[in-house]
């Protein structure tokens, strides 16, 4: 199978290429043209996102394990923390 534009082999693409080129600047222009700030915010929500997937998952397993689901988000101050952390050490 062939890897579509943007996305895992086999799916449709998430965003063609030029949406893509146009986040991207939107997001520089965001971070007032400071490339490294806007990929810190990228990996910031990336990281916050899939700590979301995983307490959906683990929550749809207990759920139809035990019958019930947990609610609340985790916080992404730890992550966070992380990312702005090793930023600071340079």
């Amino acid at each position: 199978m062939e890897r579509d534009q943007v996305g895992e082999v086999g799916s449709k693409p998430a965003i063609d290429e030029d949406e893509l080129a146009r986040s991207v600047e939107e997001a520089i222009r965001l971070a007032d043209g400071d490339v490294r700030s806007a990929l810190a915010a990228s990996l910031i929500a990336n990281a916050y996102l899939e700590a979301e997937v995983e307490r959906l998952a683990a929550a749809v397993a207990r759920g139809y394990v035990r019958g019930r689901v947990r609610t609340g988000a985790e916080s992404p101050a730890p992550v966070v923390s992380r990312i702005v952390g090793k930023q600071e050490d340079r």
